[in-house]
């Protein structure tokens, strides 16, 4: 909840209930992937998921930018550090962006006609 909110504000509890609802993808995801390899293979998997786990893989960019480059996550509302992922106000209202990885964002730049950002990008 730190992460959460503007620095104006206190740290605000999500909407919804963000990592239950995750957790319920990854062990979809997970039963799939045992599913296919029993398929392939005959033998069965053993799956472990907790919340926690699902936890830290949704927060993994701030825990590289804070475990690699000594920079501390904090509450910034819409505003993330990098370009292409945030709302963004426009004439007719917010557009989201989320061109969170280096591959989205060079595709986002290129659609937009902004070449020159690919470099400042990455």
């Amino acid at each position: 909840m730190a992460m959460t909110g503007t620095p104006e504000s206190a740290p605000l509890k999500a909407g919804a209930r963000v990592v239950d609802y995750a957790t319920g993808y990854v062990a979809a995801f997970a039963i799939s992937a045992a599913l296919f390899q029993r398929e392939q293979t005959g033998r069965g998997q053993h799956i472990d998921l907790a919340l926690f786990d699902t936890s830290l893989m949704l927060m993994s960019s701030h825990i590289s930018a804070l475990t690699v480059g000594g920079l501390k996550p904090g509450a910034n509302g819409n505003r993330f550090p990098m370009a292409g992922l945030g709302a963004y106000a426009t004439a007719d209202g917010l557009l989201m962006l989320g061109a969170g990885n280096l591959r989205q964002q060079r595709r986002l730049w290129m659609a937009l006609q902004r070449v020159d950002m690919i470099k400042s990008s990455l």
